[in-house]
């Protein structure tokens, strides 16, 4: 678990300042809006973390190509997984109904493993940089959010 709480640490960092990533959500980060709570009750931040891509187009991209996340809906392993929550475990429900509950299709849920931080990092800057993606990147870096 300290090798995937540190793992997952690098790869919300790595994913916070890359141009095509809009917003990382992991609680085991000091700005995340509930650091305090997280630390209160857990030890570590944990291994899963949530980001939004810039559309469903470079989510599904990334998903798709990256060869050290596979794609999964249940977490839980010492291997890294990946999901899009909007067409795997959320499916079913309304798109109207996910994008009011924050869920929406550009949203990407990983659950970091064990493997070497820095192969994560070229796996997911290879997802990010694939023609899909790059041709989505965002225009600017200002109108980010603070959440991670």
């Amino acid at each position: 678990m300290d090798t995937q709480q540190r793992n997952a640490a690098i790869v919300a960092d790595f994913l916070a300042n890359h141009p095509g990533v809009r917003n990382v959500f992991y609680p085991g980060h000091t700005s995340h809006t509930a650091h305090d709570v997280h630390q209160a009750q857990a030890r570590g931040g944990g291994a899963v973390l949530s980001f939004l891509a810039n559309s469903a187009t470079v989510a599904k991209s990334i998903a798709e190509t990256s060869k050290m996340f596979r794609i999964s809906m249940s977490f839980g392993s010492v291997t890294s997984t990946i999901s899009i929550p909007a067409r795997k475990s959320h499916a079913s429900v309304p798109s109207e109904l996910l994008e009011s509950r924050s869920i929406p299709e550009s949203l990407l849920r990983l659950s970091v493993g064990i493997e070497d931080a820095d192969d994560l990092i070229a796996d997911l800057k290879h997802s990010l940089t694939t023609r899909r993606a790059a041709n989505a990147l965002l225009p600017g870096r200002a109108d980010r959010r603070q959440g991670f």
